[in-house]
């Protein structure tokens, strides 16, 4: 038998889901492992999720190529008006983050900075401050 969700976190509820689509920065670049994502390999759909959003402070989304078990979890801003087709791929971006062009949301938009409102305390990518 298959082992059970870590969290049982509902992907669908906090992630917007592109399929046969790539992640892209807001520059449409495809980022880079160990700068701008961390590459898991071995990891259910449903792992790759719970380990993005147990990360949701520095975590944007994630790719999932389910044909491998292959996940990017995402530091970097994903733009979704930048996704690249690609069979095979899921692109999954954190709701909060949706409509702002991969860009972090500023104003207390986002629970990411503990309901404090304002910018979120840790940003990988320069890019994604204003």
């Amino acid at each position: 038998p298959a082992p059970s969700p870590l969290f049982n976190v509902d992907i669908d509820l906090h992630y917007e889901k592109f399929s046969s689509k790539v992640c892209r920065t807001p520059l449409g670049e495809r980022g880079h492992e160990g700068s701008d994502y961390a590459l898991f390999r071995c990891l259910s759909e449903q792992e790759c999720g719970e380990k993005c959003y147990i990360t949701r402070r520095v975590c944007y989304g994630f790719e999932y190529k389910p044909h491998d078990n292959r996940c990017e979890i995402w530091w970097t801003p994903i733009s979704e008006h930048e996704l690249d087709y690609k069979h095979g791929f899921h692109c999954y971006i954190d709701r909060d983050e949706l409509g702002h062009g991969g860009q972090r949301c500023s104003g207390g938009c986002s629970s990411r900075d503990g309901g404090k409102g304002g910018k979120a305390t840790k940003v990988k990518s320069a890019k994604a401050t204003k």
